[in-house]
């Protein structure tokens, strides 16, 4: 959410084939936080701030264990 607004998102076909289900939830999570990324640095840039975080919801138990070990070990 952004505000008390809804976001959507879209879905395409990737060119890549993911060899497990828990590497394309992780991709695809991935791309997600990447877009918010983008659309806050958009929205920063035409004077709109997000002060509060935005959540990102996955089924995903694996998907959100790589997301957890990416972050532990880059920060």
């Amino acid at each position: 959410m952004l505000g008390s607004s809804l976001i959507s998102w879209k879905s395409k076909k990737k060119i890549s084939v993911s060899t497990s289900s828990t590497k394309a939830e992780y991709r695809a999570y991935l791309d997600t936080c990447c877009e918010f990324l983008w659309l806050m640095q958009l929205l920063c840039h035409i004077g709109v701030s997000q002060d509060s975080p935005i959540q990102v919801f996955t089924d995903s138990q694996s998907a959100c264990a790589m997301a957890h070990l990416f972050i532990v070990l880059v920060w």
